[in-house]
């Protein structure tokens, strides 16, 4: 895997039927507000790739998934793709973790 940046890394939370991610700005600090916005793009051909929807209107990227009974699975799958994609690194943490950053990062973009 070629990682361009060390200091970057995508937070994923694992909720119970999607998998989110907060994916880092490429020039400064924080992260992307729209990781996919209204248009076709390559991230939209990675979803098609992998099988599932993505989301990204809202300060972080979702990815429907159903129901994950195989955490292990869905992180091959889905997290270590976006992962490639990006080129970061990428951490889970834990949902009050993921939204309290999210709530900054979204302030912080006004």
């Amino acid at each position: 895997m070629n990682l361009k940046h060390d200091d970057k890394i995508i937070l994923v939370f694992f909720g119970t039927n999607d998998i989110n991610l907060l994916i880092p700005k490429k020039r400064g600090k924080g992260y992307l507000k729209q990781p996919i916005g209204h248009f076709n793009c390559p991230l939209s051909t990675l979803s098609r790739d992998i099988g599932y929807d993505f989301f990204g209107l809202d300060g972080f990227l979702k990815v429907q998934t159903g129901y994950i009974n195989d955490k292990e699975e869905f992180t091959h799958q889905v997290v270590i793709p976006i992962s490639e994609f990006y080129g970061y690194k990428w951490r889970e943490v834990d949902t009050n973790t993921f939204f309290d950053i999210l709530r900054t990062n979204l302030k912080s973009n006004r």
